[in-house]
């Protein structure tokens, strides 16, 4: 098919913008310019919308989306051991796939083509069945936690040999499935959860079969003492004991880390998880983005859960990302265009997936989004294409979504999933 008479945001590597077309074959995009169909190639006219890549969203959890406005006013551990790991506990195989297909709904019509996701320890098989369903493209980890003694439910953890057991299987079945759409993480909750025997062999077998490792640190300055207490370290600089850090150490938050801990993150190539929203909500502070950027650490963005932010936005977080860091630093911190590449870009490159996605270019995935940015509250934009989209632009201005050369939405409307009856599913459950 050939995408015709948009405005395309490459994000290649001199950053182009141009008006024109893209020819879609198969799972990827074949040729870019000014375009004519060959006989029977399928055209769509996109009349002047704009295009940019899908948007990667580098830490979710797809579980909780069940939980969203139930678990409020609380800081992280309390927020933990109230609310989050209780209502985990009690999750279904049904629930679970009613929270997953639930926030796979949202983050697609959202723009979010891509999402490095940390499930529970339990059922996940679900959520990668959702996924299949649902067309997004994901790297899925199954919550690890070895550890009882911070208020886990009893039954809720697993010994090492249970949870890499389950790995293995996850893997055997699911890594590289759907044409490469699907794969499997290494995903220890935080270093409370998991106990240094764990992260040892999580290490192992990341090297072993070459998974990315997906996990939080340094997320509030409670957890962050605990640490040290225990530890003698900081969250990051223990996991650099360990042997952790490296381009495949995927680490969520990373608000509490100091000059030392963020040299530590540029040196290894670790890839740092920012999810303002989910911060601000929780009262666990605002991390210091522009400082690590400017030590060359890789940062992406993410929404985190529908439990900590309420919404799986992904312009929510690119709007608020911006918006702290000028608070912080000054007006003339993280212009749009370099926010916009921390959600595409920064995205592709924590999942280790760049040569694929992250941007408009000949060779990689047709992971596109059309937006349709012709309104009252995003127009004029004609000067900045990045502002208009990180501060003007909504997820509902989101018009057409294509994954891996397939359409999954089509103006507005969801082609994967039946939303109208997973609505009513999560109410029902919700009312329960």
């Amino acid at each position: 098919m050939i995408l015709k008479n948009g405005t395309v945001v490459t994000m290649n590597s001199d950053f182009e913008v141009f008006k024109g077309d893209i020819r879609i074959q198969g799972d990827s995009i074949q040729e870019l310019g000014t375009l004519s169909a060959y006989a029977g190639e399928e055209v769509i006219d996109l009349g002047g919308k704009v295009v940019i890549p899908g948007l990667i969203q580098t830490h979710v959890h797809l579980c909780q989306t069940i939980f969203r406005n139930r678990a409020e006013d609380r800081p992280l551990l309390r927020w933990l051991k109230e609310k989050i790991w209780v209502m985990e506990a009690g999750l279904t195989p049904e629930t679970i796939r009613i929270s997953a297909e639930l926030a796979i709904a949202e983050l697609l019509k959202g723009g979010t083509t891509a999402v490095l996701t940390m499930e529970t320890v339990h059922h996940t098989k679900v959520v990668l069945e959702a996924v299949r369903r649902g067309g997004i493209r994901a790297v899925v980890g199954k919550a690890l936690m070895d550890r009882n003694d911070r208020g886990h439910p009893d039954d809720w953890v697993q010994s090492i040999e249970e949870s890499l057991a389950d790995i293995k299987q996850l893997c055997d079945e699911w890594q590289g499935a759907e044409n490469g759409r699907i794969g499997i993480c290494l995903a220890p909750r935080f270093a409370l959860s998991a106990s240094r025997e764990l992260l040892d062999k999580v290490l192992e077998f990341s090297e072993e079969r070459g998974l990315l490792i997906h996990t939080h640190a340094a997320e509030s300055q409670e957890e962050t003492e605990e640490v040290r207490r225990e530890t003698g370290m900081g969250n990051i600089e223990y996991f650099h004991q360990l042997g952790l850090l490296s381009p495949k150490f995927c680490v969520a938050h990373c608000i509490w880390v100091d000059e030392r801990e963020m040299d530590l993150l540029a040196w290894s190539g670790s890839q740092v998880l920012h999810c303002p929203t989910a911060n601000m909500k929780l009262g666990s502070g605002m991390a210091p983005i522009a400082e690590m950027r400017d030590k060359g650490v890789s940062v992406s963005l993410g929404a985190d859960g529908a439990a900590c932010n309420n919404t799986l936005d992904m312009f929510q977080e690119m709007r608020l990302t911006g918006l702290i860091q000028k608070v912080r630093i000054g007006a003339e911190a993280l212009p749009a265009r370099d926010i916009f590449a921390m959600a595409t870009l920064g995205g592709a490159r924590a999942l280790g997936q760049e040569d694929k996605i992250g941007s408009i270019e000949v060779g990689k995935k047709a992971d596109v989004v059309v937006l349709d940015l012709d309104k009252p509250h995003s127009v004029p934009g004609e000067q900045d294409i990045y502002t208009r989209i990180v501060y003007s632009a909504r997820a509902d201005d989101v018009d057409s979504v294509w994954v891996d050369g397939k359409m999954v939405v089509d103006r507005g409307k969801l082609l994967t999933l039946d939303e109208g009856e997973m609505v009513e599913r999560a109410k029902r459950v919700m009312i329960q």
